[in-house]
């Protein structure tokens, strides 16, 4: 009987991986949050439609964004019907984490004067003056796809545990209270590695209770095959 060479999942992917990096024009590592979204779109997730916060499927729907299947996941609005079923891509780790840290954030630049002559600070005035902060934003590590609506409800809040389950978005295991967000389990340990990835590259802002808590998520919760691949997707960007 002819033996026959198998290879394991990420070096499956190696083939499929490099064929979409030559396809793609912006196969680098990106230096602004758009880019990053496109980037995000066309190699991370090309082969993988599924939102982070519920597993729903989604269309890409070219510069517009994309478009979630609701019947593939049961997601349901909450309250905002136009978003609900919106793509979007969130940072794991809000902006307002990292930010914070500069100046430019907190303070402004002499740099940030808007049109109206009124000086700006915050995530605009950061965008525009700080290679750092543009760096953070542009993280892949960081960046997943999301229900727009369950993107804006989360906003900065952190991640962590709430008592029960009141499920506002349909069959989605997402909840919102008291200025927590609660992701479902099967993705805990990928959120939190994000997290604890960004707090180490461009941080620290956790406290010592949500870095033990993000500790504890990631090791009860180790990478799965597709966490691999993302990581080898992502790296294979960031070393053009």
């Amino acid at each position: 009987m002819r033996s026959r060479r198998m290879c394991s999942a990420s070096m499956c992917l190696l083939p499929i991986l490099f064929a979409l990096l030559s396809s793609t024009a912006q196969a680098q590592p990106p230096e602004t949050f758009d880019a990053a979204k496109r980037l995000a779109r066309d190699v991370v997730y090309a082969n993988h439609k599924e939102t982070i916060y519920c597993g729903c499927r989604f269309e890409d729907q070219g510069a517009s964004g994309g478009v979630i299947d609701a019947d593939s996941c049961g997601i349901k609005a909450r309250k905002n019907e136009s978003r609900a079923l919106r793509l979007e891509w969130e940072h794991a780790t809000p902006a307002a984490w990292f930010g914070r840290l500069q100046s430019c954030w907190t303070q402004g630049d002499p740099a940030c004067i808007g049109s109206n002559g009124k000086a700006f600070k915050g995530r605009k005035c950061c965008q525009k003056v700080s290679p750092e902060f543009r760096r953070a934003e542009a993280d892949l590590h960081n960046l997943f796809p999301a229900a727009g609506e369950l993107n804006g409800d989360r906003g900065d809040k952190p991640y962590g545990l709430i008592e029960g389950e009141p499920r506002e978005y349909g069959e989605c295991d997402f909840e919102v209270s008291k200025g927590v967000a609660e992701p479902r389990e099967a993705v805990r340990g990928e959120l939190a590695r994000a997290i604890l990835y960004m707090d180490a590259t461009y941080g620290p802002f956790l406290t010592e209770d949500q870095q033990q808590l993000y500790q504890g998520w990631s090791d009860e919760h180790p990478p799965a095959q597709w966490e691999q691949d993302r990581k080898a997707l992502i790296e294979a960007i960031n070393a053009k």
